[in-house]
């Protein structure tokens, strides 16, 4: 059975004749009459009774137009529904973000872009690269936003802004009294490490090594709250992003001066693939915000 019979239908009740019905879909008469017969064939019964030229619902007609406005609602809402999803209004945006995402002005853009757009639904799951990206790949994820991810992986990576990890020691360690710190300094030092797949291990072990340095730790940590509270706790430093603790005094904060230490963050997604509308919007607003 074809909606436009329903609406036809429905069409005729509203207005009371053929005629009426005709002028209001824009139809011609002749077209109303087919729709109204091919309506009645489908079903098997008589949907009206005619009389002169008056159509007046059968009992059977008023137990069908009760199903066909309800249906003919739905419709309705599911065509309006896609016209919202097209042009961005509505769906839902599955996101990553890296921990530090709520220290940088991104918040402010996520929360202007909902406030803007009301009906999308907004997921949002922390983690690190190596997770978001096999989300991504499974597709129980849109984008991501961290560093760049594994280039095996051909994933879309577009740089948003950097971070410069520094050096995060006891108040009160001796380290803590000089201007300047040199890797040598830090060839002894316990670190207070993240998880495995965290990005700032990485790329710390990535720097010890490079400078051909062991890198001593008696702590792998995955919460960086727990790392920091180590810390001021004495029991070793850590290298983290600065904003983590630029206002505290419960820490000192230095730079390691002859190393650098800047990690990119930036938007990841899958290569070629089409998202929704409201996600490209989103992502079309972070991009500019940076």
């Amino acid at each position: 059975m074809e909606i436009r019979l329903l609406q036809t239908f429905q069409a005729v009740v509203q207005c009371g004749s053929q005629v009426k019905a005709a002028n209001l879909l824009q139809y011609a008469q002749s077209t109303i009459t087919l729709h109204i017969n091919q309506l009645e064939e489908n079903l098997g019964i008589e949907l009206f009774e005619r009389k002169g030229k008056q159509m007046v619902l059968t009992e059977a007609g008023r137990l069908v137009k009760e199903q066909a406005d309800i249906l003919l609602n739905q419709v309705n809402v599911i065509t309006e529904t896609a016209k919202e999803f097209a042009i961005g209004q509505k769906g839902l945006i599955r996101i990553g973000a890296i921990d530090s995402i709520g220290k940088t002005n991104l918040i402010s853009v996520l929360t202007t872009f909902m406030k803007e757009h009301p009906q999308i639904c907004l997921s949002i799951e922390s983690g690190v690269t190596q997770q978001f990206s096999q989300r991504i790949i499974a597709n129980e994820l849109d984008i991501a936003l961290c560093p760049p991810p594994s280039p095996e992986l051909s994933l879309e990576f577009y740089p948003l802004y950097e971070e410069k990890l520094c050096l995060i020691l006891p108040i009160d360690h001796p380290l803590s009294a000089q201007k300047k710190i040199k890797m040598c300094d830090l060839e002894n030092e316990n670190f207070i490490l993240t998880g495995t797949s965290c990005e700032y291990r990485r790329k710390i072990e990535h720097v010890f090594l490079h400078h051909g340095f062991h890198l001593h730790s008696s702590y792998d940590v995955a919460n960086i709250e727990m790392v920091l509270n180590l810390v001021r706790q004495r029991f070793g430093m850590a290298m983290l992003p600065k904003h983590f603790v630029a206002h505290s005094n419960l820490y000192a904060i230095r730079d390691i001066d002859d190393i650098s230490t800047i990690l990119p963050v930036g938007l990841i997604r899958q290569k070629n693939k089409v998202l929704s509308p409201a996600t490209e919007k989103l992502i079309a607003n972070i991009v500019s915000s940076c």
